[in-house]
């Protein structure tokens, strides 16, 4: 009701916020820094996410009249802007106040978030890419242990294992204390310290489950009811195994790698149905109970 009451339909009939943000990223406009913006693609792509979260949920409890109203929304809803192949990261033209800054805001619906990926829509996942090539290529020297994984977690979803891979090293081996606890020093490449607790490492908690996603995605990734097996193996861990990897609606996965190939994988699920699984050699793998069809093997638990 709050997201309902926000939204206001635009001269096209679109549903947009009347203003917005950007976490961190502010606007240069005459010279002065500005926070409030045009609608962000922060706040759409998490409203949009919102809905399609709350539409499933409507779903699962036969609420058809809440699933509708949801359904609705996310029709009219308007889109994050693409310019020149890059996602912006507001709906209208503004220059960024910091163009490589860490936060990788206008992604979350790709990362942590789910709405869209390189299945479902090609073209905004290459949009994104090129935004975060562009706040590398801008400031690679100003991330802290949260954006390294951060970074690290998106790289993988794209399925850039080694570069995502590279990124967990760096950070491990600047941010990593002997406890295993993560530390926001050598922000800005000063390597001491960041700009608010000069000399201090302050530890980053979330940097601790942020890395714990990112490594797990590079061997088992569970997004919009496609199973992923290895779909960001780094060329420098070519054989290994993992254990007991819970992915959404209760599955506990088992797999074994060799030579930079998957070599076998076993599933326990708690309820009956079929898995859709993207594995790399499909015929040779798939019990009795499996077919495969354009690479994805369905599996019936």
């Amino acid at each position: 009701m709050f997201y309902r009451s926000m939204l206001v339909p635009n001269s096209d009939g679109i549903l947009t916020l009347p203003f917005g943000s950007s976490p961190e990223m502010s606007l240069v406009t005459c010279d002065h820094r500005q926070w409030l913006s045009s609608p962000s693609t922060f706040d759409l792509t998490l409203i949009r996410e919102f809905y399609e979260n709350f539409a499933s949920a409507a779903s699962l409890c036969a609420d058809a009249e809440t699933e509708k109203l949801c359904r609705t929304v996310l029709v009219q809803l308007a889109e994050p802007v693409i310019c020149d192949g890059v996602l912006q990261e507001w709906t209208q033209p503004h220059t960024e106040g910091e163009p490589g800054h860490r936060h990788r805001s206008p992604l979350a619906a790709f990362c942590p978030g789910t709405y869209y990926s390189k299945d479902s829509n090609p073209g905004m996942t290459d949009a994104m890419e090129c935004l975060l090539e562009k706040r590398l290529s801008l400031g690679g020297r100003m991330s802290t242990a949260f954006s390294y994984a951060w970074d690290a977690q998106i790289l993988a979803r794209l399925g850039r294992g080694d570069d995502a891979y590279a990124m967990l090293k760096r950070f491990w081996q600047i941010h990593a204390l002997d406890n295993g606890m993560l530390t926001t020093n050598d922000y800005n490449g000063k390597n001491g310290g960041i700009a608010w607790f000069s000399g201090t490492k302050v530890v980053q908690v979330e940097a601790q489950i942020a890395s714990a996603a990112a490594i797990s995605e590079l061997f088992y990734q569970d997004m919009q009811g496609l199973i992923r097996l290895l779909p960001a193996l780094p060329k420098d861990i070519p054989d290994g195994s993992l254990s007991g990897i819970r992915g959404r609606g209760g599955v506990i996965c088992d797999l074994t790698w060799k030579g930079g190939q998957l070599e076998s994988f076993c599933m326990t699920v708690s309820k009956d149905g079929v898995y859709r699984i993207v594995i790399p050699e499909p015929e040779f793998l798939l019990s009795d109970n499996g077919t495969c069809e354009n690479g994805i093997a369905f599996v019936e638990c």
